[in-house]
Protein backbone atom coordinates (compact mmCIF):
# COMPACT_ATOMS: atom_id res chain seq x y z
CA UNK A 1 0.00 0.00 0.00
CA UNK A 2 1.62 3.49 -0.84
CA UNK A 3 1.35 6.62 0.98
CA UNK A 4 -0.01 10.14 0.19
CA UNK A 5 3.07 11.27 -0.88
CA UNK A 6 4.08 8.12 -2.41
CA UNK A 7 1.57 9.18 -4.48
CA UNK A 8 2.26 12.47 -5.10
CA UNK A 9 5.71 11.58 -5.78
CA UNK A 10 4.59 9.54 -8.61
CA UNK A 11 2.18 11.83 -9.86
CA UNK A 12 4.88 14.29 -10.07
CA UNK A 13 7.38 12.41 -11.28
CA UNK A 14 5.28 11.77 -14.68
CA UNK A 15 4.28 14.87 -15.05
CA UNK A 16 6.84 16.22 -14.63
CA UNK A 17 8.17 14.18 -17.74
CA UNK A 18 5.31 15.03 -19.67
CA UNK A 19 5.80 18.60 -19.34
CA UNK A 20 9.66 18.48 -20.40
CA UNK A 21 8.27 16.26 -23.27
CA UNK A 22 5.37 18.03 -24.58
CA UNK A 23 5.11 21.42 -22.87
CA UNK A 24 5.80 24.84 -23.31
CA UNK A 25 8.19 27.46 -22.11
CA UNK A 26 6.59 30.97 -21.12
CA UNK A 27 7.42 33.84 -18.31
CA UNK A 28 5.63 33.80 -15.51
CA UNK A 29 6.25 37.19 -13.29
CA UNK A 30 9.32 37.21 -14.82
CA UNK A 31 10.43 33.76 -14.03
CA UNK A 32 10.29 31.03 -16.95
CA UNK A 33 7.74 28.09 -16.38
CA UNK A 34 7.09 25.31 -18.25
CA UNK A 35 3.63 24.88 -19.06
CA UNK A 36 2.08 21.52 -20.34
CA UNK A 37 -1.81 21.15 -21.26
CA UNK A 38 -3.97 18.42 -22.19
CA UNK A 39 -7.35 17.76 -21.98
CA UNK A 40 -8.63 19.40 -19.34
CA UNK A 41 -5.66 19.92 -17.74
CA UNK A 42 -3.08 22.25 -16.57
CA UNK A 43 0.42 21.74 -15.28
CA UNK A 44 3.03 24.16 -14.24
CA UNK A 45 6.32 23.40 -13.45
CA UNK A 46 9.10 25.89 -11.95
CA UNK A 47 12.28 25.12 -11.14
CA UNK A 48 15.26 27.57 -9.97
CA UNK A 49 17.51 24.92 -10.53
CA UNK A 50 16.21 25.31 -14.23
CA UNK A 51 17.68 28.49 -14.22
CA UNK A 52 21.16 28.12 -12.40
CA UNK A 53 21.31 24.40 -12.73
CA UNK A 54 20.76 22.20 -10.58
CA UNK A 55 25.39 21.39 -9.98
CA UNK A 56 25.44 25.30 -8.50
CA UNK A 57 23.81 24.64 -5.18
CA UNK A 58 22.15 27.48 -5.91
CA UNK A 59 18.63 26.44 -5.72
CA UNK A 60 17.14 29.09 -3.12
CA UNK A 61 13.48 28.59 -4.27
CA UNK A 62 11.44 25.49 -4.19
CA UNK A 63 10.67 23.91 -6.98
CA UNK A 64 6.80 23.64 -7.54
CA UNK A 65 4.46 21.84 -9.57
CA UNK A 66 0.72 22.71 -9.66
CA UNK A 67 -1.86 20.98 -12.04
CA UNK A 68 -5.67 22.36 -12.37
CA UNK A 69 -8.43 20.79 -13.59
CA UNK A 70 -9.94 23.37 -15.65
CA UNK A 71 -9.52 26.43 -13.19
CA UNK A 72 -9.63 24.26 -10.28
CA UNK A 73 -6.38 23.69 -8.65
CA UNK A 74 -6.30 19.66 -7.49
CA UNK A 75 -2.32 19.29 -6.88
CA UNK A 76 0.23 20.85 -5.62
CA UNK A 77 3.77 20.10 -4.72
CA UNK A 78 6.34 21.86 -3.50
CA UNK A 79 10.37 20.43 -3.13
CA UNK A 80 13.76 21.25 -2.48
CA UNK A 81 16.47 19.34 -4.64
CA UNK A 82 17.50 16.75 -2.14
CA UNK A 83 15.04 17.66 0.52
CA UNK A 84 11.14 15.96 0.93
CA UNK A 85 7.98 16.68 -1.37
CA UNK A 86 6.13 19.26 0.80
CA UNK A 87 2.46 17.88 -0.10
CA UNK A 88 0.20 21.47 -0.16
CA UNK A 89 -3.01 20.37 -2.31
CA UNK A 90 -4.23 16.77 -3.43
CA UNK A 91 -7.48 16.55 -4.25
CA UNK A 92 -7.95 12.43 -4.68
CA UNK A 93 -9.89 11.37 -7.53
CA UNK A 94 -10.50 9.67 -10.86
CA UNK A 95 -8.19 11.90 -12.29
CA UNK A 96 -4.93 10.41 -10.73
CA UNK A 97 -5.03 7.06 -12.81
CA UNK A 98 -6.07 8.54 -15.72
CA UNK A 99 -3.08 11.19 -16.24
CA UNK A 100 -0.66 8.46 -14.51
CA UNK A 101 -1.79 6.21 -17.84
CA UNK A 102 -0.59 9.21 -20.12
CA UNK A 103 2.25 8.17 -22.36
CA UNK A 104 5.44 9.98 -21.96
CA UNK A 105 7.57 10.26 -24.78
CA UNK A 106 11.02 11.71 -24.09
Amino acid sequence: MTTRVDDAVAIRDHVVSLARSDGTWVINAGLPELVWRRARWVARFSSSAELVGPSTGKNSSPNRLVIADRDRVIFRVEWSLGGPIRVMIFDRGAWEGKLLALPCEI
